[in-house]
């Protein structure tokens, strides 16, 4: 399990990630639902204290038990990963300094490996801005981002959200007739 120190959790949060690890066996990554995240995560809830919070992720709980999307992107203030897996990958690549790039790399080496990512609807954990990092630079995250952006190949997010998942839907149906037609001539 993977948390920043920013994020603030509700009864419940783990086991749903833990579930849908277990549920699925080619999943790499688990993340939850948040607010003022990037990508396929976000939602729109927010809460001011622990009260609306452990309410909003009691209703989501409820309202999406036991569902979970496949994704390509897994946004790193939380997420849970198999310990032998995040070895076998490589863990995290050292290059990417705090804050950025560093989820996006370890995601794509997962899709890479033929592992799949999955957002479990019924987990919200929320973002808390953290204080700024570096007081003295106001733009200190802009060009922390900036420096890793160059580390990594090309658009490292781009392809993860241009990743083309292989299609799992299968259909069989078996149609019988047990009405007879009759013609009458008029």
């Amino acid at each position: 399990m993977f948390i920043r120190d920013h994020m603030a959790v509700s009864a419940g949060w783990l086991g749903s990630l833990g579930a849908s690890l277990d549920k699925f066996g080619d999943s790499a990554l688990v993340g939850p639902v948040s607010n003022d995240i990037s990508g396929r995560q976000r939602t729109s809830f927010y809460s001011d204290n622990m009260e609306q919070l452990n309410n909003v992720s009691k209703g989501l709980s409820v309202m999406n038990k036991g569902r979970y999307r496949r994704v390509t992107r897994i946004i790193s203030n939380l997420f849970i990963i198999n310990k032998g897996l995040f070895l076998e990958l490589g863990g995290f690549d050292e290059r990417f300094a705090l804050e950025s790039y560093e989820d996006d790399d370890l995601c794509y080496r997962a899709l890479q490996a033929g592992c799949r990512l999955y957002v479990a609807e019924d987990c919200f954990v929320q973002y808390v801005a953290p204080p700024p990092l570096v007081k003295e630079v106001p733009n200190w995250y802009a060009l922390q981002l900036g420096r890793n952006r160059a580390i990594a190949w090309d658009n490292l997010t781009e392809a993860l959200f241009n990743w083309k998942q292989p299609v799992t839907v299968s259909l069989c149906m078996i149609v019988t007739s047990t009405a007879s037609h009759v013609r009458t001539n008029s």
